[in-house]
């Protein structure tokens, strides 16, 4: 038996490209897009908020690699 998706880690997502799409594709899943740059990060909430996917598609501006880090 398999167990559910309850994270999904979207790196490098830029304005959230993939991120959405895993989001409505695994509804029991919170994803955690990981952007460097400020303006895609911007852009990913304001697209999250306008999907009603806010609520399980939180972006974060920060390196990927020191993000996965602190998130283990």
């Amino acid at each position: 038996k398999s167990r559910p998706i309850e994270a999904i880690w979207d790196l490098y997502s830029g304005a959230g490209n993939f991120a959405f799409p895993l989001a409505e594709a695994f509804p029991g899943a919170v994803v955690s897009a990981v952007e460097l740059h400020a303006g895609s990060v911007a852009l990913g909430e304001a697209s999250a908020q306008s999907r009603g996917l806010s609520d399980r598609t939180r972006f974060f501006e920060a390196k990927a690699e020191e993000w996965t880090s602190e998130a283990q």
